[in-house]
């Protein structure tokens, strides 16, 4: 019997890619959306021009959008180009905007890059000088937008939904603080200012049951903070485009049966006693147990440490607010004020 419990969905877990880039470029890190629902890594990316993606992104002081939640993921449905589809609402990617260029590809595209996953599938990431429209469902329509980045979400057409045409990141609402709501799946966006003007309005009338301090590492696409497994100190990573994983190695699997933090049948594993800041939280048994260590713990800053990815089955328990300016996430009760 294996000694980790190995799920065969392809959903279970966010697949991490070095992607090399044949031109010449800076060594800053970007995020390049290939065959799966997060971001791969860019050692070596283009420069980017000036302005990317800058015309997708909000205007209003407060919008409201509804989400389609597919096998856990969170979409936005809208339309590139005259295609309708879904585009993946992922705070794992950096841009505002990006292409599934399976099914929308705009003329004059240039390669930008090549890599490849750990399961062997290659990807190649392009960038399109323009984009002649993108529409949300109940929100913005865009047009003429330049300089748009795009590679294959085949897989994700494949294993998750047949109309996913992109994916919405986390430049598209800088300088807001964002709600989301798993039970009634929407996402709320506020703006704020150096009153904090839109993090009272995203937490007026709710209950809230605990405040989390992340830390970007230099990537504000990587979201993490500290928990613990008992006694263990681990890294959490916060994605939206992911299930709750967890990275082992053989080590830590014999030290975690020992302490009792970790209990397997011959079904599947389960964790027990994880906690963030003293604050006991409940993982659901089907929580994703790799074993190994976690690709992008190097790109996170914690090449060194236990890492665990908080998706789809942690940010559901809650409400959860998002405040980039002061890296706080703010769980409310899914229910509201008592």
């Amino acid at each position: 019997m294996p000694l980790l419990h190995r799920t065969t969905r392809f959903i279970a877990q966010r697949l991490y890619a070095i992607t090399f880039l044949s031109a010449i470029g800076c060594t800053s890190l970007a995020s390049a959306q290939a065959t799966a629902p997060s971001p791969a890594v860019i050692e070596h990316p283009v420069p980017q021009q000036s302005g990317v993606n800058q015309k997708v992104h909000l205007a209003s002081d407060r919008s409201t959008m509804p989400l389609v939640l597919v096998k856990g993921y969170p979409f936005l449905e809208g339309e590139v180009n005259g295609i309708k589809g879904k585009l993946l609402f992922d705070v794992g990617e950096e841009e505002s905007f990006a292409l599934n260029t399976h099914r929308v590809t705009p003329p004059d595209g240039k390669v930008i890059g090549h890599g490849f996953f750990g399961s062997g599938q290659t990807f190649t990431v392009s960038r399109f000088p323009l984009v002649d429209d993108l529409k949300l469902a109940d929100g913005p329509d865009y047009t003429a937008i330049p300089n748009v980045r795009g590679s294959s979400g085949q897989q994700l057409e494949d294993n998750i939904t047949p109309d996913f045409i992109g994916w919405i990141g986390i430049a598209f609402f800088d300088g807001y603080v964002i709600k989301l709501d798993y039970q009634h799946p929407s996402v709320t966006f506020y703006r704020n200012d150096a009153a904090s003007a839109g993090k009272q309005a995203a937490l007026k009338g709710e209950k809230v049951l605990q405040v989390i301090h992340f830390d970007f590492a230099g990537h504000r696409n990587l979201l993490a903070f500290p928990v613990k497994l008992g006694n263990l100190p681990f890294i959490a990573n916060l994605d939206t485009g992911s299930h709750d994983t967890v990275w082992l190695t053989p080590e830590l699997i014999k030290t975690m049966k020992a302490a009792g933090t970790l209990h397997c049948t011959t079904d599947e594993c389960k964790l027990s006693s994880v906690s963030i800041d003293n604050h006991v939280i409940s993982l659901r048994s089907h929580t994703d147990l790799i074993e190994g260590k976690a690709a992008v713990s190097e790109k996170m800053g914690h090449a060194n440490d236990n890492i665990m990815t908080l998706g789809y089955e942690f940010l559901s328990k809650f409400k959860t607010v998002w405040n980039y300016q002061d890296q706080t996430l703010t769980l409310l009760s899914k229910d509201g004020p008592e």
